[in-house]
């Protein structure tokens, strides 16, 4: 990640960022390892894990005309919502939770197993980006913009909690569907007769309108998304099928 050195602006953010790092310690968030400058630009640089985006897994799952069941896609709604709580829990709201910046760690194991792990790019960026992106008229991706909240398009200014769920609201939509859900959309279980009612409930929610008609928190989204499974088939952070 970069941008242009010579703004105090912009060195206090990184600042910013180095501190929120050093008090934010979760197992899925990517550690910040180096910041500084080179050739008229201010750099920041994580930890490096082996694996992809998950944006490329959806698009390899697309590409196989394979769907996500209603675990897998669980199990990385959990991961991430898991990572956000840490993250609220420490005074950082994401704003950058989007396929692009989650991480996927993919292990094979015999039998046709596959173990995975969920990290979580660009922690604490949202702030160090978002003063470019509008109050400089950068060009807003569509590809990013698609996750974020209504109540922030067009200005600039910090993450909010409220954002975070909404993002991990059309993450979970897309794995189960396929769809980016714009306007009025049509629901999961519309698209796809497999999946449970609740799940309808707990899209719903997060991609309430209003912030304050959402989840609360990451963990309440968490509990819905569990209440779904048996006992023995609940989603955690790692996994198998």
């Amino acid at each position: 990640y970069i941008t242009r050195a010579g703004l105090p602006t912009a060195e206090a953010l990184v600042s910013e960022l180095e501190d929120i790092h050093r008090r934010l310690q979760h197992e899925t968030v990517l550690k910040l390892v180096d910041t500084g400058s080179a050739n008229g630009f201010l750099f920041v640089a994580e930890e490096y894990v082996e694996g992809e985006s998950l944006r490329r897994v959806e698009d390899s799952y697309a590409g196989a005309r394979q769907s996500f069941s209603l675990q897998e896609a669980s199990q990385i709604a959990v991961s991430i919502l898991e990572g956000l709580a840490a993250m609220h829990a420490a005074g950082v709201a994401g704003g950058l939770v989007n396929p692009f910046n989650v991480w996927v760690q993919e292990k094979r194991l015999p039998q046709n197993k596959v173990t995975r792990r969920i990290y979580l790019s660009g922690v604490g960026l949202w702030r160090l980006l978002a003063r470019f992106i509008w109050d400089e008229g950068l060009p807003w991706d569509y590809n990013s913009s698609r996750y974020v909240a209504p109540e922030y398009q067009g200005s600039g200014g910090g993450g909010t909690p409220a954002m975070d769920v909404y993002a991990v609201g059309v993450i979970f939509y897309e794995l189960l569907t396929r769809q980016t859900p714009m306007g009025t959309y049509l629901s999961p279980s519309q698209i796809r007769d497999d999946l449970p009612a609740c799940v309808d409930d707990i899209v719903d929610l997060a991609l309430a309108a209003n912030a304050e008609d959402r989840y609360p928190s990451p963990t309440d989204m968490i509990n819905d998304i569990q209440r779904a499974f048996t006992e023995e088939d609940r989603p955690q952070r790692r996994w198998s099928f």
